[in-house]
């Protein structure tokens, strides 16, 4: 449709009765990165989200990217040194208060601890526990060997004590406090490496969008002059 255009306006411009004019607008947008490397803007947005847009000459695209990737940043470093923290009050406070020596910073066994009140029955208490409150017997009920998972050595060994006493149960309930804590920030830092990965996703894609929009080629013209018997005229292509 563009070349019958183009072709009826040269045509008319040969004509003696008739005026025409042809205007050619081109946006040098579309071709600004005509020839850059696509492969190196994927790879800059990848690093760094928001340097493929400014290697494309998207410069105002460049803040949201870089604040959102500094604010994900920091949410995984603080939720990494906050687990951390709050795995090493976990310990201190299991040793102190149920006997374990030098316990391991294993949230999983960490845990372990704070679902039974002992490791083979807490003092004071009868030889044969419910399930929550011997983890030997709970082991040995399902099956298991006593050391299937743990070692019956000082470090995988705890005792809260009895449960007729209300002080053993209240510092159970702040050690779990303490453990709920960690989960927490466990999330927020999954959460926050889930956003600094999406954030590098978004922004590739959105140098896929940016480079196809911005990469054609040059503009291009193609006069072929045309003649006949009754009159004469151009025909004009235009390529960009």
């Amino acid at each position: 449709m563009i070349r019958g255009v183009l072709f009826l306006v040269a045509v008319l411009c040969f004509l003696g009765n008739a005026q025409a004019q042809l205007v050619i607008s081109v946006d040098t947008a579309l071709s600004r990165n005509h020839g850059k490397s696509l492969s190196s803007a994927i790879g800059f947005s990848a690093l760094v989200p928001g340097m493929g847009q400014k290697y494309l000459g998207e410069s105002q695209a460049v803040k949201k990217f870089v604040w959102v990737d500094a604010a994900g940043f920091s949410a995984v470093l603080v939720g990494y040194m906050a687990g951390q923290s709050y795995l090493a009050s976990a310990q201190a406070f299991a040793s102190h208060h149920a006997g374990i020596v030098n316990p391991p910073r294993d949230p999983t066994f960490l845990d372990v601890v704070a679902r039974y009140r002992s490791r083979s029955g807490p003092a004071g208490q009868n030889s044969n526990p419910d399930l929550a409150e011997n983890y030997d017997m709970s082991l040995i009920r399902s099956g298991k060997s006593v050391d299937d998972l743990y070692a019956s050595d000082p470090s995988h060994t705890w005792d809260w004590g009895s449960s007729d006493n209300p002080e053993t149960t209240a510092r159970m309930r702040e050690y779990n406090d303490i453990l709920q804590r960690y989960r927490f920030s466990k999330v927020i830092f999954q959460v926050a490496v889930g956003m600094v990965v999406l954030n590098r996703i978004v922004s590739v894609f959105d140098v896929l969008r940016i480079f196809r929009a911005t990469s054609g080629g040059p503009l291009v013209l193609d006069v072929q002059p045309i003649w006949s018997p009754q009159n004469a005229g151009l025909d004009l292509q235009v390529g960009f």
